[in-house]
């Protein structure tokens, strides 16, 4: 009998605390580190904190808001990575959330973060994870996924084309596969239910920007609460609203007849258009009361690059274009203060 390369020379020696055996080696650890590493984009998709995140007790992520995502990173293969989930909240901040994963030697995955971090309810934040992800896609192409976050809404089929592209997706689930489709404008991306005899909304899909990358579609938001919409998570970590196509059929039942389509950013009514944008972009907002206004934005580190807007303003609706153009391309981050409520969305800058 053999351990290793040591070969058993007694065995069977009764202790007081087990049994004995004698080898004729002397065992030792490997000690070598796994080498290999994993590509690894992570979409927040738990209501509602902005988070960092550890592996192993090591900060890897230090700004993540509900919504965004990261880019691909490279994280180490082929060991246990004890993640946290910590939020960012200087003022009763929500309980850390953890799990353990291992990821493959030279894999690529999408990690999607669901749930809630709310004690009160039954959602407990979790973490799907897709194993046959791409980065990049052929020339001409973007590789498309779908994940469903959506806590409150059934099972859906994403269909375009009157043919179903991504077949019973569940909450927590993603689609069975990534697809490569051509890189253009124009598609109708319509969820349906699963039996496919319900189309609950449509919604534009411009992709020919995005040639030779991959991107995610993920619904967010409630059913109840009329915030459910599908987002894209872009490769390089940019997210924005896809927005309505056509809204939901009145005459439509069960699922349908309860749905409601909420395309505001935010609840203080601002919107960035064009988002994603190349130098400059247009933040328009409405306050009903006269009242302080402050537009602040900051990079993925949580560090403050512009100062936009501070003054007090009488009610009204308002523009502000924003030049971006000296700053690299990526997601930011723009914080608002308008009728005493604090908010923060994803803006994109692209090449």
């Amino acid at each position: 009998i053999f351990i290793n390369d040591a070969q058993v020379i007694v065995a069977d020696i009764q202790a007081d605390n087990g049994v004995v055996h004698v080898i004729d080696a002397v065992l030792t650890p490997d000690l070598t580190p796994p080498s290999g590493t994993a590509m690894v984009q992570i979409i927040h998709n738990a209501e509602f904190e902005t988070v960092s995140v550890l592996a192993n007790g090591e900060e890897i992520i230090p700004f993540l808001a509900y919504k965004t995502a990261t880019s691909y990173i490279e994280v180490p293969a082929d060991v246990e990575l004890d993640l946290e989930l910590r939020s960012k909240r200087n003022f009763e901040p929500a309980d850390p959330v953890f799990a353990t994963v291992m990821f493959e030697s030279d894999k690529t995955y999408i990690v999607g973060v669901h749930g809630t971090f709310d004690d009160s309810d039954d959602i407990p934040v979790e973490l799907a994870i897709f194993d046959e992800a791409s980065s990049s896609a052929d020339t001409g192409e973007v590789g498309v996924q779908f994940f469903h976050g959506s806590y409150d809404a059934p099972t859906v089929d994403i269909v375009t084309g009157g043919n179903p592209i991504f077949d019973d997706v569940s909450y927590g689930e993603f689609g069975e596969e990534m697809l490569f489709i051509p890189a253009e404008n124009g598609y109708i991306i319509d969820v349906t239910t699963a039996d496919n005899s319900t189309t609950v909304a449509s919604y534009k899909l411009d992709i020919d920007f995005w040639k030779g990358n991959t991107l995610t579609v993920f619904a967010t938001g409630s059913l109840d609460d009329g915030t459910f919409a599908p987002w894209v998570a872009l490769s390089n970590g940019g997210t924005y609203p896809l927005p309505v196509s056509n809204g939901f059929n009145d005459d439509n039942e069960g699922f349908a007849r309860n749905f409601t389509v909420n395309n505001d950013i935010n609840a203080n009514d601002i919107s960035v258009y064009p988002n994603p944008f190349l130098d400059q972009t247009t933040i328009q907002y409405q306050t009903n009361i006269t009242g302080d206004v402050f537009f602040s934005v900051y990079d993925t580190n949580g560090q403050l690059i512009r100062q936009i807007e501070n003054r007090q303003q009488d009610a009204g609706q308002y523009y502000i274009q924003l030049d971006m153009s000296t700053f690299p391309s990526g997601t930011y981050y723009l914080q608002s203060y308008m009728n005493n409520v604090f908010e923060t969305q994803p803006i994109i800058k692209i090449d």
